[in-house]
């Protein structure tokens, strides 16, 4: 059986969006560029074992995950094209299922938008902080 390199990429990317991480951050942690993060979820670039166990510590996602066992599972490779719900809750933590419990459970647009501007300002606020001073 032949391992199918872009169902592998699919989950990769699957993953990569469910942690909010764009091809350059995401190539950035593990040292490559974003186009080979391109690469790889296209299926166009062999992924070494290496590599691949670093895009899983850095998702946060079991290596296992992005691989599909047919001899346990009899199915194809390729089974977890896209993270379940069970499994992006699995990646939160319990502060995050939380927050988002409770911005969802606003039902004000407005009130949504203020705490998304809040946020946003506050990242900004502690990206600057942790810069380095010239």
């Amino acid at each position: 059986m032949i391992f199918d390199q872009a169902a592998l990429g699919r989950r990769i990317r699957a993953f990569r969006k469910a942690c909010n991480l764009s091809q350059s951050d995401l190539g950035e942690k593990i040292g490559v560029s974003y186009q080979q993060i391109q690469k790889y979820e296209k299926g166009t670039s062999g992924i070494s074992v290496h590599q691949l166990l670093n895009i899983s510590t850095v998702l946060k996602v079991p290596a296992e995950r992005f691989l599909s066992s047919s001899s346990e599972t009899g199915e194809s490779p390729g089974i977890y094209d896209a993270p379940d719900p069970d499994t992006i809750l699995f990646m939160i933590t319990e502060e995050e299922r939380k927050l988002l419990e409770r911005f969802r459970s606003l039902e004000s647009r407005e009130a949504r938008l203020h705490i998304f501007q809040q946020l946003k300002v506050l990242r900004e606020m502690e990206e600057s902080l942790s810069k380095p001073s010239r």
